[in-house]
């Protein structure tokens, strides 16, 4: 997500223009020290970046297209720290090999043409905060319906609409929304996909599903990735559980905000183990 002067001004939060442009200003003004260029260089874009959960960038220099070869120089400068706020997100120069932790106030200036090509680590885990995911598992415990299986519940937007509860539609279609983003991203297909079916579902105790994959059907063929976020923690709110890919074999633990994006088709065959015990707290059986 970013954040540029353009939005603060549609937004006529005016208080906020000061501290933006005198930053703007901090940068351009190191800048133009450290490449010994004083009064010579401009401002081409200025923008409040932040890379969220699962984002990244591969290589790449900053002029790479046609309209973009004015740029000379691009600057970065860190708001906080790795470690601390979130992990990986380093940034990295390929030749001479270099890596750059991110760090509060940390400054990193780079020529934009293709002798420096940079890249971003993917940053891990947390799509949704714990306070997202608790109003998504308060919504599902108030609209689910049985599922399509034994032991299995799903919410999707036609139970809130039905029930006429449209205050839990925004955080619904929200998470929709950062959800296709991301995936979007790490597809490497913006604007190229587009949402087939979206839901909130529970795997309750004794529920499981084999081998298969999500394009199984002839009215499935559509289908291109699937993707999942949890929502809870195996182990401290259930055991099992764990999300399986046959080939090349891999286990994916669930954990809060953890996505897990993957393609529809049989190259990709999943299984989920049987989910046992413990789906929710005695408080929330309770509230159920």
């Amino acid at each position: 997500s970013v954040t540029m002067i353009r939005e603060i001004i549609r937004l006529s939060n005016f208080e906020y223009l000061i501290p933006f442009i005198t930053a703007r200003d901090t940068v351009l003004k190191i800048s133009e020290e450290e490449t010994k260029k004083e009064g010579e260089l401009f401002v081409e874009w200025t923008g409040i970046s932040c890379w969220h959960p699962h984002s990244f960038i591969g290589p790449h220099f900053d002029s790479n297209r046609d309209y973009l070869k004015q740029r000379h120089y691009s600057v970065i400068v860190y708001l906080n720290d790795q470690g601390s706020d979130f992990t990986g997100g380093s940034f990295h120069f390929s030749e001479p090999p270099q890596e750059v932790v991110p760090k509060t106030g940390r400054m990193v200036i780079f020529s934009s043409g293709e002798e420096w090509r940079e890249m971003i680590r993917k940053v891990v885990d947390n799509v949704f905060s714990d306070a997202q995911c608790k109003e998504i598992k308060h919504i599902h415990r108030t609209h689910s319906v049985p599922g399509y299986r034994d032991n299995f519940s799903v919410t999707m937007i036609r139970e809130i609409i039905r029930l006429s509860n449209f205050e839990y539609l925004i955080p619904f279609i929200t998470a929709r929304d950062t959800v296709l983003k991301i995936s979007e991203e790490e597809t490497k297909k913006e604007g190229e996909l587009f949402v087939e079916w979206t839901g909130i579902s529970c795997w309750h105790p004794h529920s499981f599903i084999g081998p298969h994959f999500d394009s199984n059907r002839d009215y499935l063929k559509q289908r291109h990735y699937s993707v999942i976020v949890y929502l809870n923690d195996q182990g401290s709110d259930f055991t099992g559980g764990s999300f399986h890919f046959s080939e090349p074999p891999q286990e994916v633990v669930p954990k809060t905000g953890r996505m897990v994006i993957f393609s529809s088709g049989e190259e990709w065959r999943e299984m989920i183990r049987k989910v046992v015990d413990n789906v929710f707290s005695d408080a929330q059986c309770k509230e159920i």
